[in-house]
């Protein structure tokens, strides 16, 4: 694994911040979507591929969340440990901020729309 440029930890730490407000906002009624939208998009794009305008300083890249091998072999457990404690502590990337602050459900409903990616 590669050790981190200064840009990539600056958008790192910017998509954090901002990740940790959007998180504040969060509707009574968790919304996969939404939550995705705030939180994910700036680094594995809008359809989950993993080509988020951050992704350009990354390396490695942003998981393709629409790669149906890649994602077959990740558990639900799987998802929720990498969104809840962040890349670095799960053996993946450190760009990977740890999104502590969704609630139980909000990470739930981010995985069922992160299952959904790239479904017709």
């Amino acid at each position: 694994m590669q050790k981190p440029s200064g840009l990539a930890l600056l958008l790192t730490t910017a998509l954090l911040a901002l990740s940790a407000m959007a998180s504040e906002r969060a509707d009574a009624e968790p919304n996969g979507a939404a939550l995705f939208a705030a939180n994910c998009v700036a680094c594995h794009g809008p359809a989950g591929k993993g080509d988020g305008p951050a992704a350009i300083a990354f390396n490695p890249k942003p998981r393709n969340l629409t790669d149906k091998k890649v994602m077959a072999t990740v558990t639900d457990r799987n998802i929720a440990d990498i969104v809840r404690k962040g890349g670095a502590a799960v053996g993946k990337s450190p760009l990977m901020p740890p999104f502590a602050a969704l609630t139980q459900d909000q990470i739930q409903a981010l995985i069922e729309f992160v299952r959904n990616l790239g479904k017709p």
